[in-house]
């Protein structure tokens, strides 16, 4: 009897161990990163060959941001895949972040496209996530083909969320590519009018790019509408004025 209610007892520290994961996963992503730490460290000490918890450490100090904490993340992140045979795609994006934080741009994006490329493990909404963060850091180190790569692969992944054929139509008006880049702004649109609020600026945007993009073609009036279109729902939108007014003389 006491031999069962040992074994009794320790699968359930167990079970509440796993549980407790599940719990911190859950505040750090609502934000309550701080007191999550001393938790995962604690348990960490408990059970030093868990990944899991070494990734939510990882994610909880980069989160936390500053050099301090980033450091604190990286070594985290480093232990997360010493103890890991089968490393998960949320492994890779999140060593990706933290390498991005730090300057290193090429291993960042070797881990972001890794991340992007999904696991059984990893849902599809994980997945698009995954692709635009290896998008805008592709995008904000100036590698537009890559980033262009990584949100058409996030458009692939969920085709309802409009931000990945924004982006998409922006990096192929900046290319040129005006046919193209309307496909995916009509695209955006199209998502937008069903799901955005009308006040998002996401909207104006939109219709200013695509504007763009149908210049390229010369396709002057409809070009127009989309800069009064741009302008409809933000008056101030000061790029499409200036679109609009330099297309008066044309």
């Amino acid at each position: 009897m006491k031999r069962f209610l040992a074994l009794f007892v320790f699968f359930a520290v167990a079970l509440a161990q796993v549980t407790d994961l599940a719990l911190l996963r859950n505040r750090i992503e609502q934000g309550e990163f701080l007191s999550a730490i001393p938790k995962l460290e604690a348990h960490i000490k408990v059970r030093p060959g868990d990944a899991e918890a070494f990734f939510l450490l990882a994610r909880a100090y980069y989160l936390a941001t500053g050099a301090v904490n980033l450091a604190k993340a990286e070594d985290a992140i480093r232990n997360c895949f010493r103890q890991s045979a089968f490393p998960r795609a949320e492994y890779h994006w999140q060593r990706g972040l933290i390498y991005a934080s730090s300057n290193r741009s090429k291993e960042a994006l070797t881990d972001l496209r890794t991340a992007s490329s999904g696991d059984s493990r990893a849902s599809y909404k994980e997945m698009y996530r995954f692709a635009m963060d290896w998008g805008a850091v592709a995008w904000r180190i100036g590698d537009l083909q890559q980033a262009l790569e990584a949100y058409r692969r996030a458009g692939r992944t969920d085709p309802s969320q409009p931000l990945a054929w924004l982006n998409q139509g922006i990096i192929l008006v900046s290319q040129s590519s005006g046919s193209e880049a309307e496909s995916a702004l009509n695209k955006a649109i199209t998502l937008m009018q069903a799901n955005t609020p009308k006040n998002h600026p996401a909207i104006p945007e939109a219709y200013y790019w695509r504007g763009r993009a149908q210049e390229l073609q010369n396709k002057l009036e409809a070009a127009r509408e989309s800069y009064r279109r741009a302008l409809e729902f933000n008056s101030n939108h000061g790029a499409a004025k200036t679109a609009l007014e330099n297309l008066a003389t044309r």
